[in-house]
């Protein structure tokens, strides 16, 4: 079974990376961490980071643009 390359090298951010990648503050991306409504970090020693690919997801996830009725 061949594994895709974007399984095997999945980089992680730190929070500061994660900040400027969604332009949510520390407080919010915290906030809807809580809430269930953003990916949850790996805690890697004191570290915090969040999986690239997680972090992608949620944002291909977000509505694009506003519709008109």
């Amino acid at each position: 079974m061949k594994i895709p390359h974007e399984k095997i090298l999945d980089p992680l951010m730190r929070q500061q990376a994660v900040s400027l990648k969604t332009t949510l503050s520390r407080t919010e991306i915290y906030r809807r961490v809580k809430c269930g409504e953003f990916p949850q970090p790996i805690r890697i020693g004191r570290t915090i980071a969040w999986k690239t690919s997680e972090i992608d997801a949620w944002i291909d996830s977000l509505p694009r643009g506003v519709q008109k009725k």
